[in-house]
């Protein structure tokens, strides 16, 4: 698992390591930040651009 981005009811982006977190503060799952993505968030909204070629997936021991 990676980090993930969920919305509360007011409109807050909030980010988690794990999706049940966003359970404990009643946000809904948006998405996955998948590696080498830099999400800009302001006033305007959400931005996502690739800083890194997404390359070949890595399991974690964690």
């Amino acid at each position: 698992m990676s980090l993930v981005m969920g919305r509360r009811s007011n409109g807050v982006i909030v980010f988690a390591s794990e999706t049940c977190a966003l359970d404990l503060i009643e946000a809904n799952y948006d998405r996955e930040v998948e590696p080498g993505k830099l999400l800009i968030v302001d006033k305007d909204g959400v931005q996502s651009t690739c800083l890194v070629p997404h390359s070949e997936p890595k399991s974690c021991v964690f």
